[in-house]
């Protein structure tokens, strides 16, 4: 396909090199490029409080010009999600997010017992004090080896990991341990009703993330991706768009589903996925390329817009927080802040960008100095998760234009620009110390002021960790329900604080709901369109 756009007094001429791989990125690229590609108003200091009036009419148009985000979830996130009141995650007392992982507790066992130490866990954990005999005295979990009584012996007491209902145990627990609550047939028969592979699921995907983050990190940065993208013509040709340049972004031949499994959902069966029900995001193609509009994989999660990612579970940030090793020790837990569970598609996100993409990672919670000094309690000079993000998004060729820093604790602009901030980042880097507001329209609103100056065509990274759930929840819901930011936002990070148990001691008082409405939001903001991954 060929287009020709004017940006900046410059004729562009749009050709489509890549036309298998490029999806809905590039048929619409000189539909609305020329209505607001002019417009770079968010150029200096003073785009805080650029007015969105000029982008909206283009942002509309694009958004419904361009085809609807298809998203799969991997099998993992559908299954908590359809199962959150079974496993307890409405509650509002503080749901327990790793009662996921109990494998993290039989591995320490192993270490403990290799130690020669009989002080070990898992026993304890699978069977829990929260499972009470009032739970398990009804008739799906009445214990038949249990002659005497109708009711089955008392459970020991857990000590770390707990779970929080007879189904939580059930997608656990493997057939010997189950058969202490309930009638051998009667388990295989829910087995195969509810097919309870959770566990092995979650357990097998912790290897391949594994891997996936070494190869991450042994991933050889790549140049400005727009250098092989922006095509040059000689003798006034134009600019012209190549996307072969995002091949070298590939991790592995067979792209991530390689990595986590391979096609065909990672077991190697032709079924589209190994649940017996007939829910619409059934897994069917059995293609593996990362170029596909389907999803191949069972343990990933797929939009047909903006490629794979990594399941939306609990803890709500890297499962490792669950290793049993720290929090049994109870002390501070050097995973908190890790970014090591998020899982980027870096080949499909390069395949969106066209020659006037501007990149633009817009940070609302910018507090530098305080993620400088947290490695998990608050104290010690830790990881800072932005800059982690930023320098993971320059390995993979995106080097960011404009970063917006909004935070209302006020910072000494020496210490921000002289000490917090790498000097790679001093030149595109706003720094706006005023707090934000989620009122529609005001200029203190980034999604109004910052946001909507931008178009479909641009790369923009959105961050939302303020801390207060009054600003930050109003802001995610326009993001799912105002449709001129759908196709604005190619990535959304949010901390979003609701009653996790794990957690409860850090977010105190901000917390509101429950830990099943935000796996709800999240997974509605990537069915609209919007990539959205928990932040730490």
């Amino acid at each position: 396909m060929v287009g020709v756009l004017l940006y900046n007094n410059t004729v562009y001429i749009h050709v489509n090199v890549n036309v298998g791989g490029d999806g809905d990125g590039d048929g619409s690229g000189s539909g609305s490029g020329s209505g607001d590609g002019g417009n770079d108003g968010n150029d200096g200091s003073g785009s805080a409080t650029q007015s969105s009036t000029a982008a909206t009419p283009s942002a509309t148009a694009t958004a419904t010009a361009t085809a609807a985000t298809v998203y799969t979830p991997a099998f993992s996130e559908r299954f908590v999600l359809e199962h959150a009141d079974d496993l307890g995650l409405q509650n509002t007392e503080n749901a327990f997010g790793c009662q996921l992982y109990p494998f993290f507790l039989e591995r320490y066992d192993q270490q403990l017992k290799a130690e020669g130490s009989n002080d070990v866990l898992s026993d304890d954990v699978l069977s829990n004090d929260i499972l009470s005999n009032d739970i398990l005295s009804n008739d799906t979990l009445s214990n038949d080896t249990n002659t005497n009584s109708d009711t089955p012996p008392p459970l020991p007491p857990a000590r770390d990991v707990r779970f929080q209902t007879a189904f939580a145990y059930e997608a656990h627990a493997t057939p010997e341990k189950t058969a202490l609550l309930r009638n051998q047939d009667q388990y295989q028969q829910q087995q195969q009703q509810h097919d309870w592979n959770l566990i092995e699921d979650l357990e097998r995907y912790d290897g391949y993330l594994a891997e996936y983050n070494r190869l991450v990190t042994s991933f050889a940065p790549v140049p400005d991706l727009m250098e092989g993208i922006r095509v040059v013509h000689p003798n006034g040709g134009g600019i012209g768009v190549d996307h072969t340049v995002c091949e070298t972004l590939r991790l592995h031949p067979d792209g991530l589903p390689g990595i986590f499994g391979g096609g065909n959902n990672g077991n190697g069966d032709s079924n589209s996925d190994t649940n017996s029900d007939t829910n619409s995001d059934t897994n069917s193609d059995s293609n593996t390329n990362d170029n596909t509009n389907t999803n191949t994989n069972r343990f990933l999660s797929f939009a047909s817009t903006t490629g794979y990612a990594e399941p939306l579970l609990p803890p709500m940030r890297s499962h490792r927080y669950c290793d049993a090793h720290t929090l049994r020790d109870k002390g501070p837990n050097p995973t908190l802040m890790e970014l090591d569970y998020l899982v980027h598609d870096f080949e499909r996100l390069c395949r969106t960008l066209q020659p006037t993409s501007r990149r633009v990672f817009i940070d609302m919670g910018a507090s530098l100095e305080f993620h400088a000094n947290n490695d998990g309690d608050g104290h010690g000079d830790g990881p800072v998760p932005v800059v982690e993000l930023l320098d993971l998004y320059e390995r993979f060729g995106f080097a960011f234009d404009h970063i917006y820093g909004f935070e209302i604790a006020f910072q000494d602009p020496n210490l921000v620009f002289g000490q917090l901030l790498p000097e790679k980042y001093l030149a595109n880097y706003h720094w706006i110390n005023v707090g934000i507001t989620e009122t529609k329209g005001h200029r203190l609103n980034p999604l109004h002021s910052i946001l909507s100056g931008y178009n479909e065509h641009d790369f923009v990274v959105v961050k939302l960790d303020i801390d207060t759930s009054s600003i930050e929840v109003p802001l995610a819901h326009q993001l799912l329900e105002d449709p001129i930011y759908h196709r604005l936002v190619d990535q959304f990070y949010f901390e979003h604080h609701v009653h996790l148990a794990e957690l409860a001691p850090a977010w105190g008082e901000s917390m509101v709901g429950t830990v099943r409405d935000s796996l709800q939001l999240f997974r509605d903001l990537r069915n609209i369109g919007v990539p959205a991954h928990f932040w730490p």
